[in-house]
């Protein structure tokens, strides 16, 4: 006794109306063309900014590469290399709460305007694996860092 099964012909004319409601309730991603909104997932995280959708890269609002000005979350990460200065960017990032994508959009702003520059450290003996990435303040960024103090510790 055999059991008959459907064609998939008939399995998705069955469907058809669960499947047409599934896809007009879903949100698919900004690159795709459907008929919901795109989520821009910058938004979500707090980076809120112009979308660039031909780079594929946000353009944040006040960013350090826009006029060269620096903001709180470039202090933090200054005041963070400075009180742990043999630690990884995975130790920094870790400890300020940051994800990658944050961390290294910071770390290239400040990198940039030359605060800080990144070496290469290997543990004494290491001979195989991925060299860690210690970040250290250049005088630039002692300077700016204390200037920075100085004001905030003002009344």
């Amino acid at each position: 006794m055999s059991t008959p099964y459907p064609s998939r012909q008939e399995v998705l004319e069955k469907l058809k109306p669960e499947l047409d409601w599934i896809r007009c309730q879903s949100v698919y991603a900004e690159y795709e063309n459907q008929l919901t909104p795109p989520i821009l997932y910058h938004e979500i995280v707090g980076e809120k900014g112009i979308y660039n959708r031909a780079a594929g890269v946000p353009k944040v609002k006040g960013s350090a590469n826009s006029g060269g000005q620096i903001f709180e979350d470039h202090y933090v990460f200054m005041d963070e290399v400075r009180k742990h200065s043999s630690d990884g960017l995975k130790a920094h990032y870790t400890r300020l709460g940051w994800g990658i994508e944050k961390g290294n959009r910071i770390l290239r702003e400040i990198k940039t305007l030359g605060y800080v520059v990144v070496n290469e450290a290997r543990f004494p003996g290491q001979k195989i694996g991925r060299a860690r990435h210690v970040v250290a303040l250049t005088e630039k960024g002692v300077e700016r860092l204390n200037v920075h103090g100085r004001r905030n510790a003002q009344p």
